[in-house]
C-alpha cells in the first residue's frame, strides 16, 4: 500500500501518556486530540516515538469519527488496520526490553514467549476464569475448553441488520407527484389555520366573525391528517436561512414553500413568520386526536390579543396557561421562553425534539384530574410520537444520548427517569440499528477519557450512555430482536453486562468469538494439531472450532488464516482417523435440538468425495459469505489481484463447496469482472463444471445470468456433441441473449447438424443473433452444398416492399451471408454460387443501355448487395461473372469503374 500524504507525528510527555494510547491502539484505533479535526476518511500516517525507545513505528489508518462539538475536546479517532497485526508485536517486542514498560503494560510473558495452543489434557473448566484470561489478551483456551465449548447444539448466526442510509435529510427538497398529492394540502391548510387565527383576534370567541373564520376547518384538518397521528409547524431561523417547516406529512420536514409554490409562500410566509415573531412561537403540533370543541378553543387562544400586553407575562407563560386551562393536552407549543440550552451542538431535528419532550414533561403536572396511570400513559405516547418523526438511527441516537439535559428543566424527574421512559417507548424495531450509533458514541468518549481522565462532563455522559444501554438490555432480553445477539455481545466486551447474566445464545457468540481470536492468534498451533490428531474425537473438537470460527474469520478478512485452516484439514484427511469412511460418515450437527447428518446433504455430500467432506464439513454454512467476499473483491481492481491467489487455492481445496461456491457468485453477479472472473475459476473445475453446467441448464427458472454462465463454462470445457445436447434447447428460447449464447456454443462443440443450426439462426427475428450465426458459419468450411443452396436460397429470395423494416433487415442479411460466402477458405459448388448471385444482383441493378432512364431509381440498399458481391464474383472469375462486369460497363454507367476494376483483377489472375 502506498504511504498516504498525510503524515502526523506523535511525540508523548511520558511513559504512562504512551500506555494509555498504545492500549487504545492495540484495540485496533486511537483518539487523537486536534483543535482543527480532519474529515472522516481522511488516511494518514502515524509517526510514533516512544519516550525511552531509540526505534519509531509508523502506523496507516483512516480518520473513522471526527469531534468538534464537545465543550472541552475535539479530536479524531483513527482506525488502524494496515498491518497492525505485524506492527504490535514489534512494538511490544521493543517495550519488552525497557522495564518501565514491563511493569505498566504486563507484557515481559507476551513478548517473549510462544503462545501456547490447545493442549490436550485437563484444563480450566470455569467460563469465568477462561473468558477472563481470554479478554485480557492471554492465550489459555485448552482443549477441554474448546471441547465443552463445541459439544453443545449449534445456534444459527444471526441475520446481519440490514444498512443503515448514510445520508440525514433535514429537510424534502423535492417532491414526487405522489408525495405533493399527500403533503400540499396541509400547506394550504396551515395558510387558512393562520387567517383564522389573525382574524379570531379581532372579534370575541363568541362574536358571528370569528366563527365565519373558523367555519369548515376542523373537517379541512381532518382531511389533511387522514392516517396521519400528527401535524407539527416550525418556525425555524438560523443565520443563512428562515423558513416555516411541516412535519409529520412526509417522512422528512418540508417546507411550506416547497408545498404551496414561491408565488403564495412569498405573500403568506412573512406574515406567519411575522405572527410566530409576535407570538415568540418557536413550533406547535396538533394531533389528529383533537375534539372540536379543543381546535376551536386554540384558534381562539392562539389569536388572542391580549398575548401581546407584557402584564399576563411572556407570550408563552399565557399561551401555555390558557392552553392548559381549557384542559387542552392535544396541543403541544414550545415557546421561546421554553427552550432548553444544549452543551453541544445537534442537528436541529434533535433539538426541536428535545425541546418538545422538556416543554410536553413540564407542563403536563399541570392538569389536574388525571391519574397515575392516565399520566404514565401520556408520557409514553408523547415520547412515542416525538420519536416517530426522527426516523434515521442517527438522529434517534443524538436523542437518546443527549436527553438527560431535559431533567436540568423538568422538576421532579431525573436523567434515569427520562432515559427510562424514552426507552420504554421506543419502537423495538428501531432499538438495535440506533445503539450501532450509541456504541461508536461510547467508545469514541471512552477514548477521550483516556487521554482527559479528569474531564467531569465526559465521565458523565459515558455513565449516562452505560444506563442507557442497561435500559436497552433490559428490553432486547425480554423479546427476540434482529441484532440482539450482538448487541448483547458487544455489552459484555464493552464490561457493561458480566458473562453470567447474559442468556445462552450469547453466551455461545462470546465463546465462539473467544475460539475465534485464539485460532487466529495461535493459528500454527491448531494446524499442526488437526494434522496430528490421534483419536476421532479430538478430530472431531478441532472440526467444530474451525467451523464456529470460519464465520468470524472471514468477516475480519483474515484470508491468511482462513487458507491455512483449509489447507490442514485437506492435507488431514490423507491421514487417520479422519481419512476413513467411517469418520466422514459421522459428521453431524445438532441444530434446534435436531441432529442432522451432515454425510446426508444431498447438495455437498452425495456428489462430494470421501476426501472432500471434512472440509466441506468445516466451510459449508459459509458458503454465502465466501460468495459475498468474492463479488466484493473481485469487484475493485485493486483488491481482485491481492485476493486471487486465496480464491483460486481455497475454491480448489473446497472441491465440490467450491463449485456451489461460484454458482452463488454467478446467479447474482452483474459485476462484468467478477462474473468473468467466476467464469474462469469454474472453467477451471473440469469435469466437476461439466456436470454443474448440465444440471444447470436442465432446472428451469434459473437466473439469466445462471444460464449464460452454464453454457459459457460448457463451451469452454465439454469435451464433444453430447454436451451440447442440453444446451440444444436455447437455441430457441425467448430471450435472445440465450439464443446467442447458445449458438457461440455450437463452433466448440460442434454438434452434426450445426451447419443447419447456424443457417436456421440466419431466419432469427434479431438481429445480433443473426450476425453471430454468421460469424459462425465460416468456422464450418468447406459447408456441405446441401447448407449452401440453403443459403443462396435465402439470398436469391425476393426483398419485401420498400419502406419496411422487414426490407432492411433482408438487405442486411443478404449482404452478410455473400460475406460470409467470400471469407470462407474453401467454396463449394463456385458456379452454381457465381450464376445465383449475379441474378439476385439484376434484380436491382439495371446493366443494359436501355435501363439508363430509370438509374437514379436503384435505392441503396442494392448498391451495397453489389459492393459486397464484387470481391466474391471477382474470386470466382468465371465466365458468367466476367460478361456481367462487362454488362455493367455500358457508357455513362455509374459503376463503371467498379466493373472495369473488377474485369482487370479477373484477367490479371488468370494470366
Amino acid at each position: 500500500m502506498d504511504a498516504p500524504g498525510l503524515q502526523i507525528k506523535l511525540a508523548f510527555a511520558s511513559e504512562e501518556k504512551f500506555c494509555k494510547h498504545f492500549r487504545q491502539l492495540r484495540r485496533g484505533s486511537i483518539f487523537l486530540p486536534m483543535r482543527n479535526p480532519l474529515p472522516v476518511g481522511t488516511r494518514i500516517m502515524l509517526n510514533i516515538n516512544i519516550p525511552l525507545i531509540d526505534k519509531s513505528f509508523k502506523i496507516i489508518g483512516d480518520v473513522e469519527q471526527s469531534f468538534d462539538r464537545h465543550a472541552r475536546i475535539s479530536g479524531i479517532k483513527v482506525r488502524c488496520e494496515y498491518e497492525l497485526e505485524k506492527i504490535i508485536p514489534e512494538m511490544e517486542a521493543a517495550l519488552a526490553e525497557n522495564e518501565i514498560y514491563r511493569r505498566l503494560l504486563g507484557i515481559e510473558e507476551k513478548a517473549v514467549q510462544k503462545a501456547t495452543a490447545p493442549v490436550a489434557g485437563k484444563g480450566d473448566h470455569a467460563d469465568a476464569g477462561i473468558l477472563k484470561k481470554a479478554d485480557s489478551g492471554d492465550s489459555g483456551l485448552t482443549m477441554e475448553w474448546i471441547r465443552d465449548a463445541v459439544a453443545v447444539e449449534e445456534i444459527a448466526r444471526e441475520d446481519a441488520l440490514p444498512p443503515v442510509p448514510e445520508k440525514v435529510l433535514q429537510e424534502k427538497l423535492e417532491l414526487t407527484a405522489q408525495e405533493r398529492e399527500e403533503a400540499e394540502p396541509s400547506g394550504y391548510f396551515i395558510m387558512n389555520l393562520t387567517r383564522a387565527m389573525l382574524r379570531s383576534g379581532y372579534y370575541d370567541p363568541g362574536h358571528p366573525g370569528a366563527k365565519d373564520a373558523k367555519h369548515g376547518l376542523y373537517d379541512e384538518f381532518l382531511k389533511v391528517m387522514g392516517p396521519k397521528d400528527e401535524l407539527m409547524v416550525t418556525n425555524r431561523e438560523t443565520r443563512e436561512h428562515s423558513d416555516i417547516l411541516i412535519i409529520g406529512m412526509l417522512d422528512d420536514p418540508v417546507s411550506i414553500r416547497t408545498l404551496v409554490g414561491p408565488g403564495v409562500s412569498g405573500l403568506f410566509v412573512p406574515k406567519l413568520k411575522e405572527y410566530c415573531n409576535r407570538k415568540e412561537l418557536v413550533s406547535f403540533t396538533i394531533k389528529r386526536e383533537i375534539i372540536p370543541d379543543h381546535f376551536e378553543a386554540f384558534v381562539d387562544i392562539m389569536g388572542d390579543p391580549h398575548v401581546e400586553q407584557r402584564e399576563h407575562g411572556t407570550p408563552g407563560q399565557y399561551l401555555t396557561g390558557a392552553l392548559v386551562e381549557k384542559g387542552i393536552t392535544e396541543i403541544s407549543a414550545v415557546f421561546i421562553d421554553d427552550m432548553v440550552q444544549f452543551e453541544r451542538a445537534l442537528p436541529w431535528r434533535v433539538e426541536m425534539a428535545i425541546q418538545r419532550l422538556a416543554k410536553d414533561l413540564r407542563v403536563m403536572p399541570m392538569f389536574v384530574g388525571f391519574s397515575a396511570e392516565k399520566f404514565k400513559d401520556m408520557k409514553q405516547n408523547i415520547v412515542a410520537d416525538i420519536i416517530r418523526p426522527l426516523r434515521h438511527p442517527r438522529l434517534l441516537n443524538d436523542f437518546l444520548v443527549n436527553c438527560y439535559i431535559i431533567s436540568k428543566h423538568v422538576e421532579g424527574m431525573d436523567a434515569e427517569d427520562i432515559e427510562e421512559m424514552i426507552v420504554e417507548a421506543f419502537p423495538f424495531n428501531q432499538l438495535v440499528p440506533t445503539v450501532q450509533f450509541t456504541f461508536e458514541e461510547f467508545e469514541s468518549l471512552a477514548l477521550m477519557l483516556e487521554s482527559e481522565p479528569d474531564n467531569a462532563a465526559i465521565a458523565m455522559r459515558l455513565m449516562g450512555i452505560k444506563r442507557i444501554l442497561k435500559h436497552i438490555a433490559r428490553r432486547v432480553l425480554t423479546a427476540k430482536s434482529a441484532g440482539g445477539v450482538r448487541f448483547l455481545d458487544q455489552l459484555y466486551q464493552h464490561e457493561i453486562m458480566s458473562f453470567e447474566e447474559l442468556p445462552k445464545d450469547v453466551r455461545y457468540v462470546i465463546k465462539t468469538r473467544l475460539m475465534a481470536d485464539d485460532v487466529r492468534n495461535n493459528c500454527e498451533n491448531y494446524t499442526d494439531g488437526i494434522q496430528s490428531v490421534e483419536t476421532p474425537e479430538d478430530a472431531l473438537v478441532y472440526l467444530k472450532c474451525f467451523r464456529r470460527s470460519i464465520p468470524l474469520l472471514l468477516e475480519t478478512r483474515d484470508w491468511g488464516i482462513v487458507i491455512a485452516i483449509a489447507r490442514a484439514v485437506n492435507n488431514a484427511t490423507a491421514l487417520r482417523p479422519i481419512g476413513t469412511r467411517e469418520f466422514s460418515e459421522s459428521l453431524k450437527a445438532e441444530k434446534g435440538g435436531v441432529v442432522v447428518d451432515e454425510a446426508a446433504n444431498e447438495i455437498f455430500f452425495k456428489l462430494a468425495d470421501i476426501e472432500d467432506r471434512p472440509v466441506i464439513y468445516v466451510f459449508k454454512e459459509v458458503a454465502h459469505d465466501l460468495a459475498m467476499a468474492f463479488r466484493e473483491h473481485m469487484r475493485n481492481p485493486l483488491d481482485a489481484k491481492a485476493t486471487a491467489a486465496f480464491f483460486n487455492e481455497l475454491i480448489d481445496i473446497l472441491g465440490h463447496l467450491g463449485t456451489e461456491i461460484l454458482s452463488r457468485v454467478l446467479a447474482a453477479e452483474i459485476n462484468p469482472m467478477a462474473w468473468k472472473r467466476a467464469i474462469e475459476l469454474m472453467k477451471k473445475r473440469g469435469g466437476a463444471a461439466v456436470g454443474w453446467a448440465g444440471r444447470i441448464l436442465s432446472i428451469s427458472g434459473q437466473p439469466l445470468s445462471l444460464y449464460l454462465a452454464s453454457i459459457e463454462v460448457l463451451s469452454g470445457t465439454g469435451m464433444d456433441e453430447s454436451d451440447f445436447e442440453v444446451i440444444r434447447p436455447f437455441l430457441t428460447n425467448k430471450d435472445p441473449r440465450l439464443r446467442r449464447a447458445a449458438l457461440d456454443s455450437v463452433t466448440v462443440l460442434k454438434p452434426y447438424d450445426a451447419e443447419g443450426v447456424l443457417i436456421s439462426a440466419l431466419n432469427d427475428p434479431d438481429a445480433r443473433v443473426r450476425w453471430h450465426a454468421l460469424r459462425a458459419i465460416d468456422k464450418f468450411a468447406p459447408i456441405s452444398e446441401s447448407s449452401m443452396i440453403e443459403m443462396l436460397s435465402m439470398i436469391m429470395s425476393d426483398a419485401p416492399k420498400a419502406g419496411t423494416i422487414t426490407r432492411k433487415d433482408h438487405f442486411d442479411r443478404t449482404i452478410r451471408l455473400i460475406s460470409a460466402i467470400n471469407g470462407m477458405w474453401q467454396i463449394p459448388i463456385p458456379l452454381r454460387i457465381e450464376s445465383d448471385i449475379i441474378a439476385t444482383i439484376e434484380k436491382y441493378i439495371p446493366t443494359g443501355s436501355v435501363w439508363k432512364r430509370v438509374i437514379g431509381q436503384v435505392d441503396e440498399n442494392a448498391n451495397l448487395v453489389l459492393k459486397s458481391a464484387v470481391p466474391l464474383l471477382v474470386r470466382i472469375g468465371g465466365k458468367e461473372s466476367k460478361a456481367f462486369f462487362k454488362r455493367l460497363k455500358y457508357p455513362g454507367s455509374p459503376y463503371g469503374d467498379v466493373a472495369a476494376d473488377a474485369l482487370a483483377k479477373i484477367t490479371a489472375a488468370e494470366g
